[in-house]
């Protein structure tokens, strides 16, 4: 097992890398609290010829209440990383602006600071993005979906917000992960829908032109889905507060 002293632990990830023929397939990034010169060893760890083919990496940043930004090297595998996963960093607009991973099909962002404009330049610069992750994350008030690849997004938040899905030609699940959030979602192009939940105690879904409240009330909420598209064919709203509700569509 790995021993519990970070120096000793990114030493051993160095000689390892060292000493590894490649290609690699998925590196991992662990939490390296309290490391000395924790930046520069990791950048000479993205640096690696091992990992010059990599499909898939992960950055867990444990000091979040620092927040690094992303590693100049991380953007070295825009045209091999199929999946990326970050947690606990701050993307800044000026690093997004060089993000552009060809190849990438999954994004998960656990915990990060993101401003909107950061947040939509990512999603229009992934061109075959499939699966979307945002939790947890903050920074921003809007998340805008204009993806002509996009097949599931999931979002969770700890605050209120609003989602807009103006263009998703493949987009087949929208989920929200914490009902007890208030998150307002529009569905203004998404022919492909066929899974929306759950929405949150007090949150609202535009689809198309009809409108879903939902209340702490089931009869006012179910009185508000009979105007809903005949797209849902299911809906299961729990008596209780705060559990939101399901929908489903043939």
């Amino acid at each position: 097992s790995m021993p519990p002293d970070r120096e000793a632990q990114a030493g051993i990830i160095s000689r390892i890398l060292a000493a590894h023929p490649g290609p690699v397939r998925r590196f991992s990034v662990p939490r390296l609290d309290g490391l000395y010169h924790r930046d520069a060893t990791v950048d000479a760890w993205l640096r690696s010829p091992a990992l010059d083919c990599l499909q898939e990496l992960e950055i867990n940043d444990g000091a979040t209440a620092l927040r690094r930004s992303l590693p100049a090297s991380a953007f070295r595998f825009t045209t091999t990383l199929r999946v990326f996963t970050m947690s606990g960093c701050h993307l800044l607009d000026e690093t997004v602006e060089t993000f552009q991973f060809h190849q990438l099909r999954q994004l998960s962002l656990y915990d990060v600071r993101i401003s909107e404009v950061a947040l939509h330049g990512i999603i229009s610069r992934c061109p075959v993005l499939e699966y979307f992750l945002l939790n947890g994350s903050f920074g921003f008030r809007c998340l805008r979906i204009n993806s002509p690849s996009l097949k599931s997004v999931a979002i969770s938040s700890a605050c209120s917000g609003e989602l807009i899905i103006e263009d998703a030609p493949l987009l087949q699940r929208l989920l929200q992960l914490q009902p007890r959030c208030v998150l307002n979602v529009s569905v203004i192009s998404a022919p492909k829908v066929e899974t929306l939940g759950c929405l949150g105690y007090d949150s609202t879904l535009l689809f198309g032109t009809s409108v879903i409240q939902v209340t702490s009330c089931l009869h006012e909420a179910s009185h508000c889905i009979t105007a809903c598209t005949k797209k849902i064919c299911a809906i299961c709203i729990s008596r209780e507060p705060n559990t939101g509700c399901y929908l489903r569509k043939k």
